[in-house]
């Protein structure tokens, strides 16, 4: 029997019995609170996950959530947002397949604000940076200098006049999961919308952010304040896998319901990366991402 797993957690974190040192996952969304046609007023969530018994980093007090302009990609507004809520997920019952399997459990911390902005011709980009992911990612190269950037995207109104009119898309997918190494395996990946708007899912690339040097908050240190500008820089993924395959060949994503499925890969940690559009009357309005094993 195979002892290996993936651990989908919010994140498809592919776990072997090691354990994670470095915030282990995490997204970010919204949904339109109010308007009165000219101003818009968001509840924006960062949701981050931590493992129970890292002896690393810890869950930040404070996020500081970039807000730029998707034109100009200048920085309009940087929040500092304190940590919200914490729960607590376990997996008590981890499947015939796995033998002598480890405890999984993981934190995870909201951060929780409100938002209003003026109606925008190109829309708005949300961001927060971290550093750094874990030593030994599988699909990764030097995957423990390497940070992450969750980002949320408001529309504006050059693809829709009613584009900022917008909860954005949120997963729905339970967020601990495990699956043997080397087994076929079936995920749901899917989302909810609540304007009623197409989603249409794919696997993308995983968005670098923050570095090693120094705690000043700059743009390279371990948590940027301000986080960086955007476009951002992709990971570095090692051959075989992809941004498009990052968990291979024999693992497919349902474009139009986000079922992930196919035969697992082997025992290990992966970063996979899931976009998912939403298309408004034939429209593309906003992309949204939601990131595994970070």
């Amino acid at each position: 029997m195979k002892r290996i797993l993936f651990l989908l957690l919010a994140n498809f974190f592919f776990f072997h019995t090691t354990r994670a040192e470095h915030i282990t996952g995490g997204e970010m969304y919204y949904r339109l609170v109010s308007t009165n046609g000219v101003d818009f007023t968001y509840e924006v969530t960062l949701k981050l996950y931590r493992d129970c018994d890292s002896r690393g980093a810890q869950l930040d007090g404070t996020a500081a959530i970039g807000v730029f302009d998707m034109g100009t990609r200048a920085l309009l507004r940087n929040i500092s947002v304190p940590l919200t809520r914490t729960e607590t997920l376990n997996l008590a019952s981890p499947g015939p397949c796995i033998v002598n399997a480890p405890r999984v459990c993981y934190n995870v911390g909201y951060y929780i604000t409100s938002i209003t902005l003026p109606a925008s011709v190109a829309g708005y980009t949300l961001a927060y940076q971290r550093c750094c992911r874990i030593n030994g990612i599988n699909n990764l190269i030097n995957s423990g200098g390497a940070g992450a950037t969750y980002t949320a995207v408001i529309p504006g109104t050059n693809r829709r006049t009613d584009g900022p009119e917008n909860h954005s898309a949120q997963f729905k997918g339970v967020d601990t999961v495990i699956v043997c190494g080397g087994y076929p395996f079936t995920y749901s990946f899917e989302a909810i919308d609540d304007d009623g708007d197409e989603l249409r899912y794919r696997f993308c690339s995983a968005y670098l952010g923050g570095g090693q040097s120094g705690q000043d908050g700059g743009p390279n240190s371990p948590v940027p304040n301000p986080p960086a500008a955007p476009p951002y820089s992709n990971v570095t993924y090692s051959f075989p896998f992809s941004s498009s395959q990052p968990l291979g060949p024999n693992v497919q994503i349902n474009s139009s319901t986000g079922l992930i499925t196919g035969v697992a890969p082997d025992q290990g940690i992966y970063v996979v990366t899931v976009c998912v559009e939403e298309v408004r009357n034939g429209v593309v309005i906003a992309t949204q991402r939601k990131r595994f094993a970070d």
